[in-house]
């Protein structure tokens, strides 16, 4: 198949899953290897269990490759057979589910630092991490300390792993070209467009999908920005083209609706009688995914670049992930903006924030100019700045003043 079939058989299923997709789909695999792991780490200190538990559980994953894939990234979502539906309601009637110190508790309300990521790769913040933790011990750090590192090495490296078995099975597969693009990013940091949207993906998928708990949502940060210098570098060498960037822009789109399930949380409650998936089933049935555009300070100088006009053309309506944030400008152009409006009136995804109000407004909060250009939002729809946002117990954000 040709790139394009590719992304229209990928488009067909997308939109099937999300319009019929059985409200009793659950995450079986995931949930009953995180209580495996839990059996063998629930006695360490949390950051040991953790990283040893995530290790397990991405060491055995399974990792499904189709041959209509541009990007990897599945997993197992499935009607469960009579016996696994038996036994993951029994996980659920102990509340072992509920206290697993593997998954994160966070709600997973946050921006990652994905310039850091692209920049430097797993491998990157291995290396970084080793480092600390030897001068951490030959300083005779506090072992509290030293655990968080250990703990710490552990995740980074079963990410590492988990990549490097995704490259495996799309070799397995015959998908060498997908396997080329994900060994690329085992160790080393993205050098191409496709590369760096990989690495995305599968970081995306290990947080969202195995090691985050309770609406995992999740902020790509402003890939337009982000993503700009492998475009315009892949571009200028040949290496792609506008229009195959945008098809894997649709893979894109597409792998983060599959783990979508039906309605969302302010609906009617399941286990009454609603007839949606709901959280037991599916952690992350209504997780929205954000995707910052636009903005001032971005490539160029201006708020939008080549890439900001391909993200916004490639929305498609009827998907409920990604969901695009604007941030509309004075500089914003008279096309960018007219095409933003049509894609408002089609009913996409897709939310504006103006940053003629939001920019000062941080910066009079105590925020720092820079950082406040950078500022991104993040589910269910609140801006944050790097450095400046926390979370407290009920997870809002606190702005540091």
């Amino acid at each position: 198949m040709t790139m394009q079939e590719k992304v229209e058989r990928m488009r067909e299923e997308t939109l099937e899953l999300l319009r019929n997709k059985p409200t009793n789909s659950t995450l079986t695999e995931r949930w009953f290897l995180l209580d495996e792991a839990w059996e063998q780490v629930r006695e360490l200190p949390q950051p040991l269990a953790e990283g040893q538990g995530l290790a397990y559980v991405l060491e055995h994953a399974s990792l499904p490759v189709s041959n209509h894939d541009l990007l990897l990234g599945r997993f197992v979502d499935k009607v469960p057979t009579k016996e696994e539906e038996a036994r993951f309601q029994e996980l659920w009637k102990e509340g072992r589910q509920r206290h697993n110190p593997i998954t994160r508790f966070n709600n997973g309300h946050i921006t990652l630092d994905w310039s850091h990521l692209l920049k430097h790769g797993i491998g990157g913040y291995i290396r970084r991490c080793e480092e600390k933790l030897k001068s951490e011990e030959k300083a005779d750090a506090p072992e509290k300390t030293l655990v968080f590192l250990k703990g710490m090495l552990l995740v980074y490296k079963a990410c590492r792993r988990y990549i490097e078995r995704y490259s495996e099975a799309a070799r397995l597969a015959d998908q060498t070209e997908l396997a080329d693009v994900c060994t690329a990013v085992i160790e080393d940091a993205p050098k191409t467009f496709r590369e760096a949207l990989q690495l995305i993906l599968l970081i995306l998928n290990i947080y969202q999908i195995y090691a985050g708990n309770a609406t995992t949502t999740l902020c790509c940060g402003r890939m337009d920005l982000l993503l700009y210098p492998y475009y315009e570098a892949d571009v200028a060498a040949g290496r792609i083209t506008r229009e195959e960037a945008g098809w894997l822009i649709d893979d894109f789109n597409c792998k983060t609706c599959l783990p979508l399930g039906r309605g969302e949380h302010q609906m009617a409650d399941p286990q009454k009688g609603g007839n949606i998936t709901g959280f037991k089933r599916n952690h992350v049935y209504d997780d929205p995914i954000y995707v910052i555009l636009g903005g001032k300070g971005n490539v160029g100088g201006g708020s939008d670049n080549p890439l900001t006009l391909l993200f916004l053309e490639r929305i498609i309506p009827r998907f409920e992930n990604p969901v695009y944030i604007y941030r509309r400008s004075s500089e914003t152009s008279e096309e960018m903006w007219r095409l933003v409006c049509r894609k408002l009136r089609a009913n996409s995804s897709l939310l504006i924030y103006n940053d003629e109000t939001m920019v000062p407004a941080m910066e009079h909060a105590g925020i720092s100019p820079a950082d406040a250009l950078q500022y991104t939002i993040h589910a269910c729809n609140w801006p944050d700045a790097p450095s400046y946002a926390v979370v407290d117990t009920i997870g809002g954000p606190i702005p540091k003043m």
